[in-house]
């Protein structure tokens, strides 16, 4: 695909050289104005080609323009001076065509793909779905994030592995355990233990559930 920014980059470097100025270890930026009467793209290679040079800026970019204006690109419509020495291109729709083109062309598995990650192994981690409250937004919301990132991550080519980490285990666990234990006896919740700050609702919710899987225990004592 046509990278634009990379294309006007090549008129400003060609041009420059044609006018004797050797930019090429010469940091200058091609980006987008912040207004829409400016253009669609503009650079400050005029500037900073003048530092070096110790040149004012605004005759280095009248002759930037004079030059670029007289390649041959197929995207260019236009060039002009603006500021202290910025110069502003403004471009036909036809590279805006080949690019829609080109990514028709690709299709959904081809378009934007690209080898950034270079095989890396990278290892994602992401949300924390907490047994002992109930769920809320942030866990749907993350776990949706973490898997899309995951998979754009593998799409630019990173060997990316991803953990969805579910806290089953721990001090938190054992406690709920023994709070559950502990309503199903119909005995009073031990002091600390999860029940104590933990949704009422929620709590007796999960203690209906677990009781399938927990032996019958009756809270009521055996008759001899």
């Amino acid at each position: 695909m046509l990278r634009i920014k990379d294309h006007l980059r090549g008129l400003v470097v060609q041009a420059l050289g044609d006018l004797g100025v050797d930019l090429s270890t010469v940091n200058f930026d091609v980006t987008e104005p912040a207004r829409a009467e400016f253009g669609e793209f503009a650079t400050n290679a005029a500037m900073v080609g003048a530092k070096v040079l110790g040149t004012n800026p605004r005759d280095l970019a009248s002759r930037l323009v004079e030059q670029i204006l007289n390649s041959s690109s197929p995207y260019l419509r236009g060039a002009e001076l603006a500021g202290p020495g910025f110069v502003n291109f403004r471009l036909n729709n036809s590279w805006l065509y080949e690019d829609v083109s080109a990514a028709l062309s690709m299709g959904v598995d081809g378009y934007g793909r690209s080898d950034i990650g270079k095989g890396k192994r990278l290892l994602l981690e992401f949300v924390s779905a907490n047994p002992t409250g109930p769920l809320h937004l942030g866990n749907g919301w993350w776990a949706s994030y973490g898997d899309s990132l995951g998979r754009l991550l593998a799409f630019v080519n990173y060997d990316v592995s991803t953990e969805y980490y579910v806290n089953d285990t721990g001090g938190q666990i054992r406690a709920l355990g023994e709070s559950l234990l502990a309503l199903a006896k119909g005995e009073a919740v031990p002091e600390g233990d999860i029940a104590g700050s933990t949704s009422p609702h929620w709590l007796e919710a999960t203690m209906a559930t677990s009781m399938m899987s927990l032996p019958l225990v009756s809270s009521h004592p055996t008759r001899s």
